[in-house]
């Protein structure tokens, strides 16, 4: 087996085990485990022992696991809408838990804020501001942002919201409504940014450059550099980071002429996202992110139809959406107690006209302001209303998800998923762990 799918694993387990368990417990299995690769198996591959150990260090340092109570003096960054943040750091580490942030009316931005907590709700903290620093945009930050506030001025502010949303990622504009009827018609994947949309910017920059008498190298050089800086000039989220990282490896393959092996760009993007944000577990982006595109590269291609008949391609597509319908089931229940049943019908419409939206959005973002308002501005909000439109047809429409009133717990999930990862990868399984014996007995 590759060692970046060796390492993926580690990390996994190594995130299990700091979620479920304790600090101390964790440092305890990871050098035992270390110790067992090193002196039984006699393994020398340094990836194996590096990233475990790099993951560890990060936790230890660079994770603030203390408990907030009423009266505490917090010292946070966090990004504010309409008083309401999620906090990104807090005494400048990442907190291990989410928490949310309620203010007293400031005006929207980023912001470093020294707080005492007044009250506790839940995973949401209301503080009072005793200081507070707001941050500068870059300049990429200030070209985005002044490109969708003009498109605000020729559109609804349900259309802007939308926007804002699928292309700077602030999910927080969207109207509940809204949201709720994407997620009962099962197209709420379309509101988070992923693949599809890294996928459309990927595009519509080969195209624009395409236009260019450039080398081909110098191209793809080019398209890499405008991805990185509008990705971390958005707001970023484990899904945008696997994206952007699948899509980097798919691009450099390109720039050095290597060729693509999407499983262990989805590896390596798995193993990256959680050096940098090891407390991603209880992240539902995260979840849904990885587990999504784990189906569609390691459960699809075992379960599509290959042979060809009329009509296989709409077969495959209805297969394909009522896999990843019932992939993501136990996340669904786990996170908002509803069970999709009908959901990956309105998905062979939704994702279609969704990504037109999307990707009208992105080219929004690179015409001039003039061509915004005499010809995008219109297209996008009567595409905004057709949407809207259908989303409503379908709300109307019983049983496409319903609510339930059980609750599963996360090692719930955890054990379907592995019930699920036993079924479909029996085969590389038994062959690993053939492997790890012949390494044994050789020893």
């Amino acid at each position: 087996m590759e060692k970046v799918y060796i390492v993926a694993m580690e990390l996994f387990l190594l995130e299990i085990l700091l979620y479920f368990t304790n600090l101390s417990f964790l440092v305890g299995v990871t050098i035992l485990f270390l110790s067992f690769c090193f002196l039984i198996l006699k393994n020398k591959g340094l990836s194996i022992y590096i990233f475990p150990i790099i993951f560890l260090v990060r936790v230890i340092f660079f994770i603030n696991f203390s408990e907030i109570n009423t009266g505490d003096e917090i010292y946070f960054k966090t990004n504010i809408i309409n008083g309401y943040g999620k906090i990104i750091k807090i005494n400048n580490k990442l907190y291990f838990k989410n928490k949310y942030i309620s203010l007293e009316r400031i005006e929207d931005g980023k912001y470093n804020i020294l707080g005492c907590v007044k009250r506790i709700d839940g995973n949401l903290l209301e503080v009072k501001i005793l200081e507070k620093k707001k941050l500068k945009d870059n300049r990429v930050e200030e070209y985005l942002n002044r490109k969708i506030k003009k498109i605000k001025e020729d559109t609804s502010n349900g259309c802007f919201n939308l926007l804002n949303g699928v292309l700077l990622g602030e999910n927080r504009y969207i109207y509940r409504d809204v949201k709720e009827m994407f997620r009962y018609s099962g197209g709420a994947h379309l509101l988070a940014i992923s693949g599809l949309h890294i996928g459309i910017i990927i595009g519509l920059l080969t195209y624009i450059i395409g236009l260019f008498k450039l080398e081909r190298r110098i191209k793809n050089i080019i398209i890499l550099f405008i991805l990185t800086i509008y990705v971390f000039s958005i707001k970023v989220s484990p899904s945008v980071i696997r994206a952007y990282i699948m899509g980097t490896i798919y691009i450099a393959s390109i720039i050095f002429y290597e060729k693509v092996d999407i499983r262990k760009s989805l590896a390596l993007a798995f193993v990256i996202t959680l050096i940098l944000y090891p407390n991603s577990f209880s992240n539902i982006s995260f979840l849904m992110s990885y587990i999504s595109a784990f189906s569609i590269i390691g459960i699809y291609p075992k379960i599509k139809i290959e042979k060809d008949f009329k009509g296989v391609v709409m077969v495959n597509i209805i297969i394909f959406l009522l896999m990843l319908q019932i992939i993501l089931f136990p996340l669904t229940l786990y996170f908002f107690n509803s069970i999709s049943i009908l959901a990956f019908i309105p998905n062979m419409l939704l994702t279609p006209l969704g990504s037109l939206f999307i990707f009208l959005g992105f080219i929004s973002l690179l015409l001039p302001d003039l061509l915004i308002r005499f010809f995008l501005g219109w297209v996008l909000e009567d595409m905004y209303n057709i949407l809207i439109l259908i989303l409503d047809l379908f709300n109307k429409i019983p049983f496409l998800s319903m609510e339930v009133n059980f609750n599963i717990g996360l090692l719930d999930v955890i054990f379907i998923y592995f019930i699920l990862i036993l079924i479909f990868f029996y085969k590389e399984i038994s062959s690993f762990i053939k492997n790890i014996s012949l390494i044994k007995l050789k020893n």
